[in-house]
């Protein structure tokens, strides 16, 4: 495999980024500099003899081939699961390149079923020598068909006849094997004094997408997969990783704390509160980089004190003068018992909402099918703990605005949407004056309340709708009130002419924002009537929240929940997320301009579900149909025969042009 030809490649069909790091490396290192990656002595002696035994001389090629898929199926779970995520996001960005067996079950373990010898030994020398970036680089060369094996050059130089010339210059001793060594899994990566891996952090980010079936980050595949204790890390600038060195114990956390800040730096890739602490207790001699960690620690458990203290205000009554609203009061609610997903999580805060005495008309319906993400349902409970401004950012369909509805429906908070299209404008949240008869035959001017004062007064949430949408005007008015302070508006009275109008902000009042985009831009070229919005109103938010797609479990169980999927089996039901999770990649990409929301994946569901039941359609038919309705008509032309591959991998139906044809 020529490597230039294989970078070439890979950046024009921007399957991943390739650094001039990991470039320098393909260029410049072969799989035999394996006495610069720390395995020498007994442990370089038992690789080299574990090498040797997967090209025996004398022994047939399918023996060596079998040895190569044992070594490969003993690599730890978590490294390969990664690599299976790789494999899956791989055939479903290019189902063109994919061969149709492994779309249909993308895994390492399918994979390298079907792989020629020579990668399967590029493989297997990969798990041994601790460098599974090896096995990245061979389903590169399978999937883009860049060639193993000729002229005697593999993936990184990995050839039968290389690697037993290798065997012949580095004899092993001839030791007892260690036992330790001997047996599987072998493993890449431990959390502790050996990180294996260039950068853990990217590792575990890794991990924690593969958990949470979202789709990976294939940038991080290099710092994640590469050999961080190599010793030409430092040849090609990549940074050495240090022996951890003991200090004093500077910083303590409570489970509680350390749940809850765990769950809130996750999603940013941040380390974990465990690994703060322990990087700061064992830096105690770098004083600028314990600063920062202890920095970071005490702002974080500072905000976790400052919820306490706001939470253990006293109750307040709401006495009502409108029949259609109820009486009640503020009530404190543990979270834990609220959303069992926390509780699982093992975090406990409270958070104040309302006790109504009747039925409160602007209290959202509790949705007992709906699916929380701790890792937004977190933050936005803090910032509505805390009285914040919330921005909540996100792809339509995400599901931004049901979210906060579901939290307003469990904490019984009354709430008040308004879509900030181009037709809002700054009457309708001040309010204005109209004429009325006035009963003698002439008129009086009347003023009716706009949607600020209908709502901040009262202790609701503000619930403004894509407000990356708003006219400038609009988001003028906004500015005084995402302060907090009290919001003087005009108003015309018959009587005494006009006088100022005090709108005062209830201290249980909250405004959250939601926006396709993060009110910068649209960066995406998606959404044309999104605007840049000025940063004096940007920074008055101050939670941001990035809601993203939900992973394929809780898609798979938001279908079942919602009674849409009828007598689809679990095979069919695997089918229709895996399409529309395809379908949403394309849309973010920018390949595809329909979009594949939730919304439109219960619709989907539905229609194949009624014309199998009602219409006898088998399941292939009944796609058809209901993809015509769904998308294909909505769609430009274009755009259709890339939704109708898309389909044909995910329904399994080889031939494509059976879709135009549904009836």
């Amino acid at each position: 495999m020529s490597y230039t030809n294989y970078i070439e490649t890979i950046r024009r069909l921007n399957v991943r980024e390739i650094t001039h790091r990991e470039e320098q490396i393909l260029k410049t290192y072969s799989w035999a500099d394996i006495e610069k990656i720390n395995i020498t002595g007994l442990e370089g002696d038992q690789v080299n003899e574990a090498i040797a035994l997967l090209v025996k001389e004398k022994t047939p090629i399918s023996v060596s081939a079998d040895c190569c898929l044992d070594v490969i199926s003993k690599l730890d779970v978590d490294t390969t699961s990664i690599i299976d995520a790789y494999i899956k996001k791989i055939c479903y960005d290019f189902p063109d390149w994919a061969p149709l067996h492994l779309a249909r079950d993308p895994s390492l373990k399918n994979l390298i079923g079907i792989l020629g010898f020579e990668s399967r030994l590029a493989c297997a020398i990969g798990v041994l020598t601790e460098n599974p970036m090896l096995i990245i680089y061979a389903v590169d060369a399978y999937i883009f068909n860049l060639g193993t094996g000729k002229g005697g050059t593999g993936v990184m130089d990995i050839s039968l006849a290389s690697v037993r010339e290798y065997v012949k210059k580095h004899p092993y001793r001839d030791n007892s094997p260690d036992p330790a060594f001997a047996k599987p899994p072998f493993p890449f990566f431990t959390d502790g004094n050996n990180n294996y891996c260039y950068d853990s952090n990217e590792y575990t980010n890794l991990l924690f997408s593969v958990d949470n079936h979202d789709p990976i980050d294939t940038n991080s595949l290099f710092p994640a997969l590469i050999n961080g204790l190599s010793k030409l890390s430092t040849r090609v600038g990549i940074r050495e990783l240090e022996p951890a060195t003991k200090g004093t114990t500077m910083f303590t956390l409570t489970d509680n704390q350390k749940n809850i800040i765990d769950a809130v730096l996750k999603p940013t890739g941040a380390p974990s509160a465990s690994e703060l602490i322990a990087l700061a207790n064992e830096c105690a001699g770098k004083k600028e980089e314990v600063k920062t960690l202890e920095q970071k620690v005490s702002e974080l458990t500072t905000q976790i004190a400052t919820l306490s203290a706001n939470q253990s205000v006293a109750n307040l009554e709401i006495h009502s003068t409108d029949a259609t609203i109820p009486s009640g009061t503020t009530k404190l609610y543990d979270v834990a018992n609220l959303f069992p997903e926390l509780k699982k999580k093992k975090i406990s805060f409270t958070v104040q909402g309302y006790e109504w005495n009747g039925k409160h008309p602007h209290v959202p319906e509790i949705n007992p099918n709906y699916v929380f993400n701790v890792e937004t349902l977190l933050p936005l409970l803090l910032g509505i703990a805390n009285g914040e401004n919330i921005w909540l950012s996100g792809h339509t369909g995400t599901g931004k605005t049901t979210l906060i509805e579901q939290v307003c429906a469990k904490l019984n908070y009354p709430l008040i949407r308004v879509a900030f299209d181009h037709a809002i404008d700054r009457y309708e949240l001040m309010g204005t004056a109209t004429l009325i008869s006035d009963g003698k035959g002439g008129t009086k001017s009347q003023f009716n309340p706009g949607i600020l004062e209908q709502s901040l007064p009262n202790g609701y949430v503000l619930l403004c709708d894509e407000l990356d949408c708003a006219r400038p005007d609009s988001l003028y008015v906004m500015q005084d009130v995402l302060e907090h302070k009290t919001k003087f508006v005009l108003e015309s009275n018959d009587d005494t002419g006009t006088k100022a109008r005090e709108i005062h902000f209830h201290p249980m009042s909250r405004i959250i924002a939601t926006g396709n985009t993060k009110g910068n831009g649209d960066q995406f070229n998606l959404y044309p009537a999104c605007r840049t919005l000025s940063a004096a109103t940007l920074d008055r938010f101050t939670t941001w929240i990035e809601v993203d797609y939900l992973s394929k479990v809780s898609e798979k169980k938001l279908l079942k929940d919602s009674g849409s999927v009828g007598n689809l089996n679990d095979k069919q039901i695997d089918s229709i997320t895996e399409f529309a999770r395809c379908m949403r990649d394309r849309f973010i990409n920018g390949t595809i301009p329909v979009s594949f929301s939730p919304r439109r994946e219960l619709q989907f569901a539905k229609k194949t579900s009624f014309l199998m039941a009602v219409a006898k359609y088998d399941f292939a038919k009944a796609t058809r149909v209901a993809l015509q309705a769904v998308v294909i008509a909505s769609a430009d032309k274009d755009a259709v025969d890339s939704i109708l591959s898309l389909a044909q991998v995910a329904f399994g139906i080889d031939n494509t042009k059976a879709y135009k044809n549904v009836f």
